[in-house]
C-alpha cells in the first residue's frame, strides 16, 4: 500500500502543494485499503495557509 499507492501520490503532490518531499506522507495523506470501493474516500490533511492549484492537484490525485 504504501510502495504502490502512498509514496507514489505523495512525491506527485509534495511540491504542488508546497511540502517538502522528505515529510512522512502518513502524516497528511490517508487512503483506505478499499480505495477501489465507490464510496471509499481518499483524505490529504493540508494547511489552511497553502497556495496551490487545486486543478494541478486533482489531476495529479486523478493519475
Amino acid at each position: 500500500m504504501m510502495r504502490e499507492w502512498v509514496v507514489p501520490l505523495h512525491q506527485a503532490l509534495a511540491v504542488p502543494l508546497g511540502g517538502a518531499e522528505q515529510t512522512d506522507p502518513r502524516r497528511y495523506l490517508h487512503i483506505p485499503k478499499n480505495f477501489c470501493d465507490d464510496d471509499a474516500q481518499v483524505r490529504i490533511d493540508l494547511s489552511v495557509h497553502l497556495r496551490f492549484s487545486r486543478d494541478v492537484v486533482v489531476d495529479l490525485i486523478a493519475q
